[in-house]
């Protein structure tokens, strides 16, 4: 049989790649992976992630995390992945131009259609194994409380990996009523959570302004006078914006006390619980064929088996979404730190430990490599 034309098999190809590209970001967000450097040559058409450098996985959820120092910008930040990476598949829709012999224009229309289409499922999927919905898919909703969940991260200070992975310890409760939890009860997934949220001074920190405020009072000027200006820094109207939000939480969090913290942070994650476990009472209901509270001496054994069976499916799905551990920033600096003295056997260590993340490794590992960030490590970044 004799092939395609060539602008049909380059038109193929530059579909394909870009949904393999579109798959390979979905991955990267789900967790918490920053490139860190997303210039054209440092992607594959194989969609696999190559060219290492000043990448980072997030600690603290912070869609504006970049773990390069050289990109101030924020051009290749967690948030701005994805746009990076479709702007990349525009660029080789662009190279490959004189193969598709006039039809640029519509190949490179079908390949971001692709890159987004692939993009937006997998990134779904993926998040719904993370927050373990398996059964039932109630849309927007669930889009919603994955939304509520990453701005709860975002305002507490949440670790980002460590919540994702807790929250497979919460069970599938048997009626609406046993999803809440008064403020005065325990509730140990509540208390893990606020564990893992920063202190006011991690945070504050971590929303260190790049710009002196007068500086950032004259590129606001510029932004609103003359925005054509901004490019000649390397800067456009959204990093102006970034920065102009940043210096209003950073005189936020300064006025808040770490007991005032400790309240608004238990009240923001106390209402997203609640909420994530009457969604996961639905689950349960959709897993036993009924709409409402089922006592459990209405449960026959046949059902029972299979709730039980999907307990265990969601749990391992989770799980499965959801690392036990990350290459953080601090275990890396601590590994070439002694790599530096001729010393490898963290290096090693490392390494065993990472070629089984999901997995749970014991108490010490977890004390070692799972544990929160210290304090010193929260402005490290590579070049």
């Amino acid at each position: 049989a004799s092939l395609p034309p060539r602008p049909a098999r380059a038109a193929a190809f530059l579909v394909e790649t870009a949904s393999r590209t579109g798959r390979l970001v979905a991955a990267w967000q789900a967790f918490g992976f920053v490139h860190g450097v997303l210039n054209t040559d440092n992607l594959a058409v194989s969609g696999d992630t190559i060219d290492y450098g000043p990448f980072g996985f997030m600690d603290v959820y912070d869609p504006d995390y970049v773990p390069n120092n050289s990109d101030a910008a924020g051009r290749y930040s967690y948030r701005q992945q994805p746009v990076v990476c479709e702007w990349n598949v525009r660029r080789l829709a662009h190279s490959l131009g004189p193969l598709l012999e006039g039809g640029q224009p519509a190949a490179e229309a079908a390949a971001v259609k692709a890159f987004w289409a692939e993009y937006k499922a997998d990134y779904r999927r993926r998040f719904r194994d993370k927050l373990g919905l398996l059964v039932a898919d109630e849309g927007a909703a669930d889009d919603r409380l994955l939304s509520w969940l990453l701005d709860v991260m975002q305002i507490s200070g949440a670790d980002y990996t460590n919540v994702f992975r807790c929250l497979s310890r919460i069970e599938w409760e048997a009626s609406e009523a046993a999803c809440y939890r008064p403020p005065q009860a325990f509730d140990a997934v509540l208390e893990y959570c606020l564990a893992q949220c920063a202190s006011c001074e991690a945070m504050l920190k971590r929303a260190k302004p790049l710009f002196h405020p007068k500086a950032l009072a004259r590129l606001v000027e510029m932004e609103h006078a003359q925005p054509e200006k901004l490019a000649k820094f390397g800067l456009d109207a959204s990093v102006v914006q970034r920065e102009v939000t940043r210096a209003a939480r950073r005189d936020q969090l300064s006025a808040v006390t770490p007991r005032d913290k400790r309240l608004s942070d238990a009240d923001a994650w106390r209402s997203w619980l609640h909420a994530y476990r009457l969604r996961l009472f639905r689950e349960r209901c959709a897993v036993l064929g009924v709409g409402g509270d089922a006592p459990p001496a209405e449960i026959d054994p046949a059902r029972g088996a299979a709730l039980q069976a999907a307990a265990v499916r969601r749990k391992g799905a989770m799980n499965g979404a959801n690392p036990r551990f990350i290459l953080r920033q601090h275990i890396a600096a601590r590994v070439i730190e002694r790599a530096e003295g001729n010393e490898w056997t963290e290096l090693a260590r490392v390494q065993r430990l990472l070629r089984r993340p999901f997995s749970e490794q014991g108490h010490t590992m977890n004390e070692l490599y799972a544990a929160l960030p210290p304090d010193w490590s929260h402005s490290l970044v590579f070049t």
